[in-house]
């Protein structure tokens, strides 16, 4: 039995619109996890055909926006009514993909973050302990590269 879902995702992650249209004219369901796809590969090709479509979104279309730390995407989805819950927040803080074993990888978006926060993007206890700690060390950052000049 062939996953069409992880199929469709797949398929839009890579940006391949044809084989997504080859997909549905074979009556393959493109649904909620082609958002994804979409948005953590940033293709935007795809997400505006999915629009046109009238692909239905869940929360994985911000999930996928804020692992590939794009602002902009989380911004156009919101713009459009696309739902989100505290996921976004912590894909956005932990960005689990690109940590390597020592959890070392890339440091959050701050602007991402502050920009999620301050347009209601739900966010429980442990994420917003996390994000202060990361908003703190930012801060403290910044404090010293002002003292260096």
């Amino acid at each position: 039995m062939i996953d069409s879902a992880g199929l469709t995702r797949l398929a839009a992650s890579c940006g391949d619109r044809d084989l997504l249209e080859w997909l549905t004219r074979r009556n393959v369901q493109v649904g909620p996890q082609s958002w994804f796809g979409a948005t953590c590969k940033s293709n935007q090709n795809i997400y505006e055909w999915l629009l046109e479509k009238e692909v239905p979104w869940d929360t994985r279309a911000c999930h996928g926006a804020a692992m590939n730390d794009d602002l902009d995407m989380l911004m156009w989805l919101r713009e459009r009514g696309a739902p989100r819950d505290e996921q976004v927040i912590y894909e956005a803080i932990d960005r689990s993909e690109e940590r390597d074993i020592n959890d070392e990888g890339p440091a959050p978006n701050i602007e991402l973050l502050a920009w999620s926060q301050a347009h209601g993007c739900p966010i429980d206890l442990d994420e917003s302990l996390k994000l202060l700690g990361w908003l703190l060390l930012h801060e403290w950052i910044e404090e010293s590269k002002a003292t260096e000049l």
